[in-house]
């Protein structure tokens, strides 16, 4: 029963969501209200076969709860954006809704070198992990990714600065080929660099996080920058901007249900490959358990099930913090590399779980309203502002920062944003956007 009160008021924040944000599908109170409806049903259709526990009343008031001050900071960033900025809502979208929008010819080269970027760093890692594991290559995958790299050894210096540097490139140049399609009207000349760059780019991310969930994430960025270019690629006419936004609306929901028929059977076959044992559950199943896992987690520990205390102020919630600390040598015997597994429902908690490990429901009503704060900063500034230059830089940030609310039902993905890696891939953007914008966007 509390469940079902839990799901059905999900619903109804998703439509408050909805409307406050003007029917727009980008906006992140809409986003993370959508990913708790995603993830609570499959956890619906999962949970008989899982043999959950019941879901608490407890566990629905403090998700609520989390989800409602979430939706407050976005409101509360959107009222003080507005004001501060001078910014209206006849203004959404319209920073390159006129004729004058000349297309980013960045140079030819420019596209295979980051190819060949890509391809070199899959390559080094798949040859790190076959020398350092031995065996065949996928017994040694396999082998890497559910022995060594819980242990810590995810890969050699220069593979991950590389891979750093690579998600720092790739949100801007699929805004870039997002612009020329859909705002400057530019057919892009190289169709089968994004189709190949997509397989690369979640290839050399499985290979090098052992996580499938970043397959998922490369899917939604692309999504992401697709739709801010639909949305942007209007005129100025009042009209013809809010058309715009439904059209970018309905390429979403389209673009999603293929991001599913799509992402189950490589979910699937990434975790066979991977050593996961699948032999008695379906490719649906496997993405049903993987998506169900964080809600059924934080109901077992809110509920007092499965026992699960900081030893240290926030270690789960700023992980990256202590792994820096502990890079400084200024602490020592701290685990917080990977939160505690569980039985059979691994280390996912949703994005108010750790929250709650850490600091009780006041780190969850505190956390969630900072979060909404953060995120809807950028979702206004790329919204709103008349400046080109601005919302080129906020849409970018916002194709690299916003799988995170899109896997708030899963885990706690913010946590990677505030990390030493996390800062220096938003250091090589910024530095991206701006050789890149300096000589195409004017204001």
């Amino acid at each position: 029963m509390a469940f079902i009160i839990f799901y059905l008021f999900l619903y109804l924040l998703l439509a408050v969501s909805w409307n406050l944000s003007k029917h727009d599908i980008l906006s992140p109170n809409v986003l993370i209200c959508a990913s708790f409806i995603g993830g609570s049903t499959m956890y619906i259709l999962g949970s008989s076969r899982l043999q959950v526990q019941d879901f608490t009343f407890t566990t629905t008031v403090y998700l609520i709860i989390g989800l409602v001050l979430f939706i407050v900071g976005c409101e509360f960033c959107k009222l003080i954006v507005k004001s501060t900025r001078k910014y209206s809502d006849s203004r959404q979208y319209m920073a390159f809704n006129d004729n004058d929008i000349n297309p980013i010819k960045l140079p030819t080269y420019f596209y295979f070198v980051f190819a060949l970027l890509v391809i070199f760093t899959a390559v080094l890692q798949t040859y790190y992990i076959k020398k350092m594991v031995g065996g065949s290559i996928i017994s040694a995958l396999s082998i890497y990714r559910s022995e060594t790299l819980v242990e810590g050894n995810n890969g050699n210096t220069l593979v991950k600065l590389l891979s750093r540097i690579i998600y720092g490139i790739q949100p801007v140049l699929l805004f870039v080929i997002c612009y020329n399609k859909c705002i400057a009207k530019k057919k892009f000349r190289y169709p089968l660099f994004i189709c190949v760059a997509a397989i690369l780019y979640m290839a050399l991310l499985y290979l090098i996080d052992g996580s499938r969930g970043k397959i998922f994430s490369v899917f939604f960025q692309y999504l992401f920058a697709f739709t801010l270019s639909l949305n942007y690629g209007g005129s100025i006419s009042k009209r013809y901007v809010s058309s715009s936004k439904r059209r970018g609306n309905r390429f979403w929901i389209k673009a999603v249900i293929l991001i599913a028929a799509v992402g189950a059977p490589l979910f699937y076959y990434g975790g066979v490959i991977g050593g996961r044992n699948y032999s008695q559950i379906s490719a649906f199943q496997s993405v049903e358990n993987y998506f169900s896992y964080g809600l059924i987690r934080i109901n077992l520990i809110i509920s007092k099930v499965n026992n699960v205390a900081s030893e240290n102020w926030g270690q789960w919630s700023f992980s990256g913090i202590y792994s820096l600390l502990n890079k400084m040598h200024l602490v020592s015997g701290v685990s917080y590399d990977y939160f505690p597994f569980y039985k059979n429902y691994g280390n996912t908690i949703t994005i108010f779980g750790r929250w709650y490990v850490d600091f009780g429901v006041c780190g969850i009503i505190v956390m969630a309203f900072i979060t909404g704060i953060f995120y809807s900063y950028f979702y206004y500034r790329l919204k709103y502002t008349p400046s080109r230059k601005t919302a080129a830089y906020y849409s970018c940030l916002y194709v690299f920062l916003y799988s995170a609310v899109i896997m708030a039902s899963y885990d706690d993905w913010f946590r990677s944003v505030i990390t030493l890696n996390g800062i220096f891939q938003i250091v090589i953007l910024r530095l991206i956007i701006k050789w890149i914008y300096k000589k195409y966007i004017r204001s």
